[in-house]
């Protein structure tokens, strides 16, 4: 199943998401977990978006054509796909709902802390955020702007574009990017 999975990610995301460092090794010698460690946490550091994030926070619950929509703008503005949990009740059924979402190339997060951490109760919730990595574990209090309702993702990024700053002129490059002006 996972294989499925594997094979509907583009290449260049899912090989470079999933990469280990690479540890060399004298012979006859087990590698240092904490070298490990430290050369896999500057890999995320690197991996780190710099500049607003923006999260379309869905559920399997919406209608399917909703979510293949979403998939495909998703990936042209760079957006992540966050859901709260698994889909179905066992991990064949998962794979199967997620498959085609996967197939769109668009970045998806099954992330229950993300729904809490950014105070989302309603799907879709569109969240633009200048920099998630400062959030705490319980609430993201920092520049953060948001938009809900069955809306197309270029609606939420016109609204989101009004704001001030940084998460204005993000929301306004990537509603560029999604219409094809970039």
């Amino acid at each position: 199943m996972f294989r499925r999975l594997d094979a509907a990610a583009p290449p260049e995301r899912s090989a470079r998401d999933r990469a280990m460092p690479s540890i060399s090794v004298a012979p006859g010698r087990a590698p240092d977990p904490a070298v490990i460690s430290e050369q896999f946490r500057r890999m995320q550091e690197d991996a780190v978006p710099r500049g607003p994030v923006l999260f379309i926070f869905v559920s399997f619950s919406m209608p399917a054509g909703s979510l293949l929509r979403l998939a495909h703008q998703a990936k042209r503005a760079d957006g992540v796909l966050v859901f709260r949990g698994l889909a179905g009740a066992t991990l064949r059924e998962m794979v199967e709902r997620v498959e085609p979402l996967a197939k769109t190339g668009a970045s998806i997060q099954i992330n229950p802390e993300a729904f809490a951490r950014f105070g989302v109760e309603v799907v879709p919730t569109f969240v633009l955020a200048d920099s998630p990595a400062s959030c705490g574990e319980a609430t993201c209090e920092g520049r953060v702007r948001r938009i809900a309702g069955d809306v197309t993702l270029d609606y939420a990024l016109e609204r989101l574009a009004r704001a001030d700053g940084a998460i204005g002129s993000a929301a306004a490059g990537r509603l560029d990017t999604l219409r094809g002006a970039r």
